[in-house]
């Protein structure tokens, strides 16, 4: 009903009232009858008119305003049950499902934990922990092909996930026996998890395997340096 411009006439008469005739303004719903004015005083009526038209454009925009401030609430209120809610609800379903699985894989129950796992991704395709867990079950089973591809989605979803890394080295290490990816993978695993004794002793077995003894000793040595009793590092300076 009003515009901008309309506001800041009504504004522009508060601090300039005219002082002499009506025609001054060029408000087209300005109607001061004359008997209201006193001795020409037309400051002073049209100052009176100017609060009083402020005070209703004020009141409207701010009821606007109101309305606008409760249809946002509504929109949001209906995000968060249509979209939000529903989402979360699936996420705290794959979380039962993949802490259902870890349960069962440490009872050696490796069926029943690769059911549980295969669910949580199911609930949450973006899983990434879920893919890792089905990787090792399935590189455990001597199933490489699925177990790489587990571990490939993980990282599709976290390039930077340090036990899909280390899952990734074993499988090239032990079954696909290709040791320059091998240490490719168990680098880049050790250089976000330092305190992982299983990769540098990974590491040392590979370059003990090639006969690097010097590069080796290394590697066994920094895996002591995580845990004094690991046997396996033993072995590698052994070599």
């Amino acid at each position: 009903k009003y515009q901008l411009n309309d506001i800041q006439k009504v504004e522009k008469i508060l601090l300039f009232p005219p002082t002499s005739t009506l025609e001054n303004t060029s408000l087209p719903y300005l109607s001061v009858p004359k008997k209201c004015a006193k001795d020409g005083d037309w400051s002073a009526l049209f100052k009176s008119w100017a609060y009083g038209s402020y005070g209703t454009i004020y009141s409207e925009i701010k009821a606007i305003t109101h309305i606008i401030a409760h249809i946002q609430k509504k929109i949001i209120s209906f995000i968060l049950v249509f979209f939000f809610l529903p989402a979360q609800a699936q996420v705290n379903k794959a979380k039962q499902y993949y802490n259902s699985g870890i349960k069962l894989k440490n009872n050696n129950q490796f069926s029943e934990a690769l059911a549980a796992f295969h669910k949580a991704t199911e609930f949450d395709k973006k899983f990434d922990s879920a893919y890792v867990e089905i990787g090792h079950i399935y590189s455990k089973a001597g199933k490489i092909d699925t177990a790489l591809i587990n571990y490939n989605k993980a990282l599709a979803i976290n390039s930077k996930y340090a036990d899909a890394l280390f899952g990734m080295g074993k499988l090239y290490r032990d079954a696909i026996k290709k040791y320059d990816s091998a240490i490719y993978y168990f680098d880049a695993a050790s250089k976000i998890d330092s305190t992982n004794k299983e990769i540098f002793y990974g590491l040392a077995w590979i370059y003990n395997a090639r006969k690097e003894h010097d590069v080796a000793i290394s590697y066994a040595i920094k895996s002591l340096e995580i845990d004094n009793t690991y046997k396996p590092a033993y072995g590698e300076l052994g070599h």
